[in-house]
């Protein structure tokens, strides 16, 4: 049994963008759970120029097989909207400083039950129309951990394309590193 699910939302008028995204992903094989997480991401961007925005995002994931019981990160920083061709073609590269709070599902050698630390955190969004029914999309970043240096990076490529309307179908392959895992969790 495998059930995924994401919710996207953004919201965009001349000074500001809102964008929203709940993901959920629930596998089972033969009564036994092999993947549960759920995710959720919000940031704003104010547009105080042109090309060039101020970003305040937070995130909050609970996956049962990454060693944590939860991650959670605050960031802010500045963006810029490098390239843009026409209305669905753009690259915004943004940096920017923030907190990290996780929650361990077991205490660490040192007895701490949680890894909380500054971060600096860089990324990039890349959007290409292929058509006007079909997207290409590349979304990175990485937050680096100023206390510990455990640095959290993640990639998902997609290509999405309109089937009827609003309704489109969307391909991805999203992947997670993390430097310095939890003991017993793989870091990919």
């Amino acid at each position: 049994t495998n059930a995924n699910g994401r919710l996207a939302l953004t919201h965009e008028i001349e000074r500001w963008r809102n964008t929203g995204e709940f993901r959920s992903k629930y596998s089972e094989a033969e009564g036994e759970t092999t993947a549960e997480q759920y995710k959720a991401t919000a940031e704003t961007d104010y547009k105080f120029a042109e090309r060039q925005y101020w970003f305040l995002r937070g995130s909050y994931e609970d996956d049962r097989f990454s060693g944590y019981d939860f991650e959670s990160t605050a960031t802010t920083g500045y963006g810029h909207r490098v390239w843009e061709s026409g209305e669905r073609s753009f690259l915004d590269l943004s940096a920017g400083a923030g907190y990290r709070y996780n929650r361990l599902n077991t205490p660490n050698a040192d007895g701490e039950d949680a890894e909380e630390e500054a971060i600096a955190r860089l990324a990039g969004h890349f959007d290409y129309g292929l058509s006007e029914n079909a997207l290409f999309r590349q979304k990175l970043s990485t937050e680096i951990g100023l206390d510990d240096n455990n640095t959290v990076s993640e990639s998902e490529t997609s290509l999405q394309s309109t089937v009827v309307g609003n309704v489109s179908m969307k391909v991805a392959f999203r992947v997670k590193h993390v430097s310095e895992p939890p003991e017993g969790a793989e870091s990919t």
